[in-house]
């Protein structure tokens, strides 16, 4: 189609199925959305909320660690029970992921899929949660 030159009936039907599948895909999301039981909801935020909670202990306890030993630990396992009485697994029953990138440590849960690198929506049921420790100092 050029400039003032009117659109082709299958230049029209192309356009018009792209607005239609914009929509139900839009409709689709929502639908899923609005249409889950409350009991859902409030278990996605209960486990957002104990990972949260968790990762954060986990911090600390690898905060202090590194300020009494001048290094973070090699393992999670290495916290307790000094820094941490029992260390937490995720609410899916499965254990944090304590790695080393670059010099910097982190402290990864891999959601209710256990899958990395997967954010198609904002929650913990499918999402990546990190810890960013700062990196080693060179001594």
């Amino acid at each position: 189609m050029g400039t003032g030159e009117p659109a082709s009936a299958s230049e029209k039907v192309v356009f018009i199925s792209l607005i239609a599948a914009v929509f139900i895909s839009v409709g689709s999301l929502a639908y899923m959305r609005l249409a889950e039981p409350p009991e859902a909801a409030s278990r996605r935020t209960a486990n957002s909320a104990r990972t949260r909670a968790d990762m954060a202990r986990l911090e600390r306890a690898a905060q202090d660690f590194h300020v009494k030993y001048g290094r973070y630990p090699q393992t999670l396992e290495s916290l307790a029970p000094e820094f941490i009485e029992v260390i937490p697994v995720d609410p899916w029953n499965r254990p944090y992921l304590w790695r080393k990138e670059g010099g910097t440590w982190r402290i990864v849960c891999h959601g209710k899929d256990g899958q990395p690198g997967k954010h198609p929506w904002f929650d913990l049921e499918t999402v990546d949660a990190y810890v960013f420790l700062s990196p080693d100092k060179a001594r």
